[in-house]
């Protein structure tokens, strides 16, 4: 079954008078069509509670990625979400691809203001807590090599 699904839509920026399936994107480079991630069909719920679920969003999300499509990641009929979901399906694309990609290639749909705050605020707090691990590695490697210490 393929998960990922395209919709017949007008792109906003079609490439000349015939769009040999390309599109443009908002900073103009060309991409082929818009890729639809439905969630709920990836998971079969509407509850995202899940760590494995959000892995295999997460797989979905970075085919599309990998090959430069500009991914509408879509929350219908979601009901709840989970912080584990939430770093396994979105913070994760960070480890894997540079922040300006994925703000310039997916998007996030059918999902309330308030729902995609705490998505920001969970990401926001997964890259702080990332951050300071990586400072507190280089702490520790420092002490370790101080030879005074020893």
């Amino acid at each position: 079954m393929n998960l990922l699904k395209f919709k017949n839509r007008t792109a906003p920026n079609p490439v000349g008078n015939s769009n040999n399936g390309k599109w443009k994107s908002n900073n103009g480079k060309i991409h082929l069509p818009p890729v639809e991630i439905f969630i709920d069909e990836i998971v079969e719920s509407t509850q995202l509670l899940y760590d494995a679920d959000g892995k295999l969003v997460f797989s979905e999300i970075v085919k599309a990625l990998n090959q430069n499509r500009h991914v509408r990641l879509s929350f219908r009929n979601i009901e709840n979400m989970l912080p584990g979901f939430i770093i396994e399906a979105i913070f994760s694309l960070h480890k894997k691809f540079k922040e300006n990609k994925i703000e310039e290639l997916l998007e996030l749909v059918d999902i309330s203001e308030d729902d995609k705050r705490y998505i920001e605020m969970k990401i926001n707090q997964a890259k702080r807590a990332r951050k300071m691990t990586r400072k507190q590695r280089k702490m520790e490697k420092a002490i370790l090599n101080d030879p005074f210490i020893w």
